[in-house]
């Protein structure tokens, strides 16, 4: 299986136990410029269009105008406490050290973790790391995804409620070793399962994963 993982969820428990989390509480950059972020290498390949300036694309960035320092105002930790992985930007990962460190042990020097210090109502709480995946592949099993994909290689989603039998199917031969990479065709970060299971290990709070078979 391939891991499709987004931060920043409450389970149900938490909502009833923190009041606070049904409410939007977002992160402010103190500092950088998210509009005015470069990836290093921004040639078009044959996959989705390279805008220049996403750090969702598969393509290491430019750490000029990274932002270092996020707040976040109004509830305590008490009332709204600190996830382990987060949602920044766009649905980026804003990931905790054992995030980070587990990846770069099976990963290591591949991807780009730049750390932000997070505040609370002006006072430093922790430092997380903002994930960028920097592995762009195509890894779409074409004989097994349905519809199929198109001549370029997209994979396109049936018409509204004529979609009982999509299916997205990943290939182990194209992931090959790798444990995280973006799909230049279908426009997704991945994770290995190696990794995912893992990850499960660490019990980290905040995540919610989509699994997507391979063959």
């Amino acid at each position: 299986m391939a891991w499709v993982i987004s931060g920043g969820h409450w389970t149900e428990e938490d909502k009833a136990r923190y009041p606070e989390v049904r409410m939007s509480h977002h992160w402010k950059n103190l500092d950088g410029d998210t509009r005015q972020l470069e990836v290093i290498d921004a040639s078009q390949d044959d996959g989705g269009l390279m805008s220049g300036r996403s750090p969702q694309d598969g393509r290491p960035i430019r750490d000029k105008n990274v932002p270092t320092r996020l707040e976040r105002t109004g509830p305590t930790l008490e009332e709204y406490p600190l996830q382990d992985v987060l949602s920044y930007w766009s649905g980026n990962l804003l990931v905790c050290k054992a995030f980070r460190d587990l990846l770069e042990e099976m990963e290591p020097g591949v991807h780009q973790f730049f750390p932000m210090d997070l505040l609370v109502n002006g006072t430093k709480v922790a430092t997380y790391y903002w994930f960028v995946c920097c592995t762009r592949l195509a890894t779409l099993a074409a004989d097994h995804c349905y519809p199929p994909l198109n001549p370029r290689g997209f994979w396109k989603p049936s018409p509204f409620g004529q979609n009982q039998g999509d299916r997205v199917v990943l290939s182990k031969r194209l992931i090959g070793a790798h444990h995280a990479w973006y799909d230049k065709f279908y426009g997704k970060t991945f994770f290995s399962n190696a990794f995912a299971e893992r990850l499960q290990t660490l019990k980290l709070t905040g995540i919610d994963s989509f699994q997507f078979p391979e063959v």
